[in-house]
């Protein structure tokens, strides 16, 4: 049996920040599979609210 992880989905995520080394990429967050992954900016992907 598979445990619930909190906030699990097959989409993804950017992230706030810029990637170093190419600066017009940003790093995405898949949280089914646990990666970090960067790419260009000009992609569409899923944002998400967060407090902190």
């Amino acid at each position: 049996m598979r445990e619930e992880v909190p906030f699990r989905d097959n989409l993804s995520y950017w992230s706030s920040t810029t990637f170093e080394r190419h600066t017009k990429n940003a790093w995405i967050v898949m949280f089914d599979g646990a990666y970090v992954l960067s790419y260009y900016k000009s992609n569409l992907y899923h944002v998400r609210c967060v407090r902190g």
